[in-house]
């Protein structure tokens, strides 16, 4: 893939999708998209404004981006469709990545009856039927020169049952570096979770595939910097630098969503907003928590 005027570097997303690229100033990523989703971006970047409550949680969006055929292309002579999108993880050094897909339907409304059965038992075998999210993907540094990643196969056998020994693997443990920051890094998805599902209440949006990233600083010695100049002990103002600097919270994959009414796939989607922070909360007060204590519709 050739973008006139960029010269790409290799990005590795969280669930393993091929194609993107990042700008050696590594502030954008491109990424190789069908219409649907550039649709998605296109109307709303005109229907939200700067300030309104859900445009925080979506990634900035520079538009389309011409493209030229290259040698390496699978479809040699034919453009493809990119968008130019902030890259959520500029800023970071190493940064440790989880992919959150949310809602339990996978499917669009008019989908074939094969597929809708596919995707359904796929649900059954996650979190994703009875709780309304799953983990889709997650990167994780084991140090600075070395790169751990679940295999895309491999989430699929993320049952209620083996799904807490997965998160654990994200999440800051006991021994890490600065043991509080666990408790700090959960209360910011379980806020941002709440804020962005308030967001959404009376939204006229159907979402159906897509994910949240939630990413923090992996690198020691860089969080550990930014900890004692920013940490516990100063100001609100001083936290939410922290926040700002080592956290990102954002909203991705549209390729399977519309600016229509469905109320049907918006609760899908909200309930699992509500369920994954409900999950977190008993996380971080009692120290431990099971999906068990979730209530769900069978």
């Amino acid at each position: 893939m050739s973008i006139p005027g960029i010269i790409p570097a290799p990005f590795i997303g969280a669930a393993g999708h091929p194609g993107f690229t990042v700008s050696l100033d590594g502030t954008r990523i491109f990424k190789p998209c069908d219409f649907k989703e550039i649709d998605f971006y296109e109307t709303t970047r005109g229907r939200l404004a700067e300030d309104d409550p859900l445009a925080r949680f979506l990634p900035s969006y520079y538009g389309k981006t011409p493209v030229a055929p290259t040698m390496n292309d699978k479809n040699r002579g034919t453009a493809q469709n990119v968008i130019s999108l902030g890259n959520i993880q500029y800023g970071l050094l190493n940064p440790n990545v989880l992919d959150v897909k949310i809602g339990r339907v996978a499917f669009e409304d008019n989908a074939p009856e094969k597929k809708k059965k596919i995707l359904t038992d796929r649900a059954k075998s996650t979190t994703a039927y009875q709780y309304h999210f799953r983990i889709a993907g997650m990167l994780l540094q084991a140090n600075s020169a070395n790169l751990v990643a679940l295999d895309r196969k491999e989430v699929y056998t993320i049952s209620p049952a083996r799904f807490p020994k997965y998160l654990e693997r994200f999440l800051p443990g006991s021994d890490f570096i600065i043991p509080a920051f666990r408790r700090h890094l959960i209360t910011w998805v379980i806020d941002d979770l709440t804020s962005l599902n308030q967001a959404l209440v009376g939204r006229d949006v159907y979402f159906i595939g897509s994910s949240l990233l939630i990413i923090y600083e992996g690198e020691p010695a860089q969080l550990r910097k930014m900890w004692e100049q920013y940490g516990p002990g100063g100001s609100k103002e001083n936290l939410d630098t922290l926040k700002e600097t080592v956290y990102r919270f954002k909203l991705i994959d549209f390729g399977h969503s519309y600016w229509s009414p469905n109320a049907a796939r918006l609760d899908d989607f909200r309930t699992g907003l509500r369920n994954f922070a409900m999950y977190l909360t008993g996380l971080r007060d009692v120290g431990s928590a099971s999906l068990e204590s979730i209530p769900t519709e069978d």
